[in-house]
């Protein structure tokens, strides 16, 4: 089965520009607060730039229900990806698919993993989110879930074989391992497609 591939934290025309020439199957827009957060109005202009064959999914932290659901038809969103302490009830009402991350340490417990008819993916990042801070991956290797497995945190080309290797994710999920002075680079982007396309 072949990794997908998603590069979180699109926020220019010249990373969509980059990006529509790759093999790439995801990027995320940040509506959460970040050095790489984008309005929705930014998230529009460049998402009507995207190839069609590249999917989008929002992410959020802790925010109100009805700006990510505003935000996700306005933008037709293919997931929301949630970050906070979001619960199986406000998850419930979320109307996409969501993609929702857990932060892993030694105390993380698969048991707190929230049940939820519309939630599609577990996303598995490291304590800070956006970091660059690589986690034990021993801690989710085992977990099986009929739900697509997301690695995120302190993916780069440098790690990117043995994460696939040893976690065997359905998507990778990358930030600033293909980031230069904070933009998505063409090198590391080429270089990470190929080291995944190579395991």
């Amino acid at each position: 089965m072949k990794t997908k591939i998603k590069i979180c934290g699109i926020r220019s025309k010249e990373e969509i520009e980059v990006i529509n020439k790759l093999p790439i199957d995801f990027i995320g827009f940040l509506f959460a607060p970040s050095k790489r957060r984008v309005s929705i109005e930014e998230a529009k202009i460049l998402k009507d730039k995207l190839n069609n064959n590249i999917k989008t999914v929002g992410v959020f932290v802790d925010e109100s229900l009805d700006t990510v659901n505003k935000i996700a038809h306005t933008l037709s969103l293919d997931a929301v990806q949630l970050h906070g302490e979001e619960d199986e009830v406000y998850i419930s009402k979320v109307e996409k698919n969501v993609w929702k991350a857990y932060r892993v340490d030694e105390d993380f417990i698969v048991a707190n993993i929230i049940k939820g008819k519309n939630i599609t993916a577990n996303i598995f990042d490291g304590k800070r989110p956006g970091s660059g801070e690589v986690f034990n991956w021993q801690i989710i290797e085992k977990i099986e879930s009929n739900r697509m497995k997301i690695l995120a945190g302190g993916l780069n080309p440098g790690n990117i074989e043995k994460a696939i290797r040893e976690v065997k994710p359905d998507i990778v999920d990358v930030s600033s391992g293909v980031e230069m002075n904070n933009r998505k680079n063409k090198v590391l982007l080429e270089d990470l497609i190929r080291r995944i396309q190579n395991v």
